[in-house]
């Protein structure tokens, strides 16, 4: 096990009901629908989340001004299992979500998640489960900024990317702390990656390359950079970080190993192929992975663009 583990993505489609309030007058509100994605990790059955609410911050141009949010609080607590939230699948938070129309600057997630013999936020290992320990989380909640444009009598929808496999944190003591990375985009901006990784890639040792172990079906993940041509590098904390990743599965009706990636904004990407995820160790930020074949891709709003990575 590494001091923090190493994520993926298969998800199924669930509805959670936001519960609160917002103006009913059509003519200066907007409503809000809010998604919940993310990367799974290979050493984990589950990683499970219990939400019990979201904050909305409204933007505000006057320092002097005290700041503005809209609490809402879900009626019963949720819990979300993060490793089904992967590629293009989503889970809803908010839905139809009546606010002010304006221009909202930050999201809070709040959760329950202190280690306090109460399994309402844990991870599943092959051991058995373990409590997530949540900095914050049920006090000023998970923090997630960006710009959210409420138009009257119109609706919008963002999706939070809780990226697990930059989160997850294996503490000196056995503890595990859920550090969070989240990124916030509008799903009218962003497109998906599908694609498939040559079976050679996987199964053999070529002179260029060598597996980790003999199971072609383990650890295998894709790591998605920002801009074409990008040389592939493990995660460090830095601007040189993939923006996302993905885990590679083989697929019995296709007969191919394929990943797929969600929630990416329009543009360029590299997309770089490793079968030993389980080497990266993301608190040392070492070049711990061996990359095999990288493509690139366009991504363009509201398409699925596919990619098939070959052997070099």
């Amino acid at each position: 096990m590494k001091h923090k583990l190493a994520l993926g993505i298969v998800a199924l489609p669930l509805l959670l009901a936001g519960c609160g309030g917002g103006s009913s007058d059509s003519s200066s509100t907007g409503t809000l629908n809010l998604n919940l994605t993310d990367a799974p990790i290979d050493e984990a059955q589950a990683v499970w989340v219990e939400f019990t609410g979201v904050s909305i911050k409204k933007q505000n141009d006057d320092p002097e001004a005290p700041e503005e949010w809209i609490d809402i609080t879900f009626d019963q607590p949720k819990s979300i299992d993060l490793l089904t939230l992967q590629g293009s699948q989503n889970i809803q938070l908010l839905t139809d979500q009546a606010l002010e129309a304006g221009t909202y600057s930050e999201i809070r997630l709040h959760v329950n998640a202190v280690q306090d013999g109460i399994e309402d936020s844990y991870i599943t290992l092959d051991d058995g489960n373990h409590e997530l320990d949540i900095p914050s989380g049920s006090q000023t909640g998970l923090k997630v900024k960006g710009e959210i444009v409420v138009a009257a009598d119109q609706a919008v929808g963002f999706t939070v990317d809780f990226d697990v496999r930059k989160s997850i944190v294996v503490q000196g003591n056995g503890d595990y702390k859920l550090k969070p990375v989240l990124h916030l985009t509008q799903d009218s901006l962003t497109g998906h990656i599908a694609g498939t990784v040559e079976s050679q890639l996987l199964t053999s040792l070529a002179n260029n390359w060598t597996c980790s172990d003999e199971d072609p079906n383990t650890y295998n993940a894709v790591y998605i950079y920002s801009g074409a041509g990008v040389t592939p590098v493990d995660i460090s904390g830095g601007v040189t970080d993939p923006i996302s990743t993905a885990l590679v599965n083989y697929n019995a009706d296709t007969t191919a190993y394929e990943f797929e990636a969600g929630y990416l904004t329009t543009g360029d990407y590299t997309v770089s192929f490793t079968c030993h995820a389980d080497a990266e160790n993301t608190e040392t930020g070492g070049e711990d992975l061996h990359f095999i074949g990288s493509q690139n891709v366009t991504v363009t709003a509201g398409a699925t663009a596919t990619v098939n990575i070959v052997a070099p």
